[in-house]
């Protein structure tokens, strides 16, 4: 997900806009973060998104503006001088979840276009 063209990276940040955040798993032995969400599109779609080579994991609760499971916002991938990524997605809630890894897996639904663009 290194070489992500600017157009397909805004789709992902539209098409996750309320997509109900279920959980987060982090492996510590493979450095692999889970994040599972229901994308609730026509149906319940339970899809997930991952994290590979994972060096830092955020996960605030502060629920600043109030309790909610879903995404608001999804800022990056943007790269590092050190050449990992780095990835947050702002929940309703006004908290930050952020991911610093290797690589970024998102899932298929997360591309509207299908890369075709």
């Amino acid at each position: 997900m290194g070489g992500l063209r600017e157009d397909i990276k805004e789709n992902f940040m539209i098409a996750m806009h309320d997509w109900v955040l279920r959980s987060i798993t982090f492996d510590w032995k493979l450095g692999k973060v889970s994040i599972e969400f229901d994308t609730y599109a026509m149906k319940s779609t339970v899809v997930f998104f991952y994290a590979e080579d994972v060096s830092d994991l955020h996960v605030p609760r502060g629920q600043e503006w109030g309790p909610s499971v879903s995404v608001n916002e999804v800022i990056g991938p943007e790269k590092l001088a050190d050449g990992k990524q780095r990835i947050r997605f702002e929940i309703q809630t006004g908290d930050i979840v952020e991911i610093t890894a290797k690589n970024f897996i998102f899932p298929e639904e997360a591309n509207r276009d299908g890369g075709n663009k």
